[in-house]
Formats: C-alpha cells, structure tokens, sequence
C-alpha cells in the first residue's frame, strides 16, 4: 500500500513529473500536446510549486501530501485506505518512489458560510492508476482538514472520462456545470468548440 507523507521541496522534481505523465495521459487527445506541455510547464513550475509549499507549511492552509512506494511500517498509525501517514518524513521516507500528490485548500472568501475545502489537483503516475494510491490520497486530504469544514468542492474538465469515473467513485456528485476558464489559458486553435468543466462535492 502506498505511504502518503507531508510533500517536502524535495518531491518537486517528482510532483512535476507525475502532473507531466498524468495530464498527457488525459488531454493530449483534447488539448493537443503542445498545449499540455505549455500548460504544466506553467502550472507546474519549480518556483511556483515551492511557493504552494511554504505556504501549507507557514500558514497552516489545507496540506500538500504525496504517495509513496512504502511498505507499511509496523506501529505507524494506517488510514481507512491501509495507506500509512507520516508528516514529517525521515531520510529514508524521503528517498521513496513518489507516484502521486494531492493538493487541498480552504474556500474562497464567498464559500466561507459553507465551509468549504477546495480540491486543487490530485495526480497519480499512470502506471500505478488502478492500484489505490488516488484514494488513499483524497483520504488523507480529507482527513486533514478539521471538523469545521462541511464540503470538499473541485472542477474537472467535462471530457476528463479518467478524472470524472475516480470522483464520483469516490464519493462525488455533480452540482454544477460551467464554462471553463481554462480557454483563457490556451491556443483556442488547438481545440474543437468550448470548453466546459462540472463542478463536483462532497460531504466531509
């Protein structure tokens, strides 16, 4: 079973990998690869990724997790998933095969009657899809969130089959859906029609 750990500036390299293989795995054939690569390139920058970092560990806002090839250590504390969870990692915890991260933040000012918890990205590598590590992640996520939240809220593009089959395996219903803003972002050349996204809860 996957360990899932606090995500460290050291998992960088890895966690741009993982969003690299998992999003040409799922939009190549709607985006285009070109606007995948310039698209997480973007996203998925070093000094932005640094900055989403410290700023789970500085002021305490939602968590910033990643999956790793660990076999369960005896006496560490194990999640409904069987995943392990360790928050601060140990050199050798550290040195572990990463093969998925999840990012989770609080809401919005305009949610905050709500209480709801916004799930910003989730990527696994495709070659461990189907193995666990996606929910063992959103586990933990929503686990490290304190009881005042009510909702765990995300957006996924509307052709994301890969995206849409996990969430709502997991729990997840459809509320809402919108066009995506996503357009802004891209060579509008590259894609046939607009672009719409669904918006998906979920009870915490």
């Amino acid at each position: 079973m996957p360990r899932i750990r606090s995500a460290t500036l050291e998992d960088v390299p890895a966690i741009r990998r993982i969003a690299s293989e998992s999003w040409h795995a799922v939009y190549d054939d709607i985006l285009g690869l070109e606007t995948v690569d310039a698209l997480t390139n973007k996203w998925y920058a070093v000094e932005g990724l640094e900055e989403s970092l410290e700023r789970v560990a500085k002021r305490d806002a939602g968590a910033f997790l990643v999956a790793t090839r660990e076999s369960t250590d005896e006496g560490k504390p194990a999640n409904a998933t069987g995943a392990t969870f360790a928050a601060t990692p140990s050199s050798r915890e550290r040195s572990g095969s990463v093969v998925g991260f999840v990012q989770g933040t609080p809401g919005e000012r305009a949610e905050t009657a709500r209480r709801v918890a916004v799930l910003n990205r989730i990527y696994v590598d495709p070659d461990s899809w189907g193995d666990g590590v996606g929910s063992a992640l959103l586990t933990a996520l929503e686990q490290a969130f304190d009881d005042s939240f009510e909702t765990l809220r995300l957006r996924v593009l509307a052709d994301n089959h890969v995206g849409i089959s996990f969430y709502e395996s997991t729990g997840f219903e459809r509320v809402e859906t919108q066009h995506s803003d996503l357009e802004a972002e891209i060579d509008e050349t590259e894609v046939d029609g607009e672009l719409e996204e669904h918006v998906y809860e979920k009870p915490l």
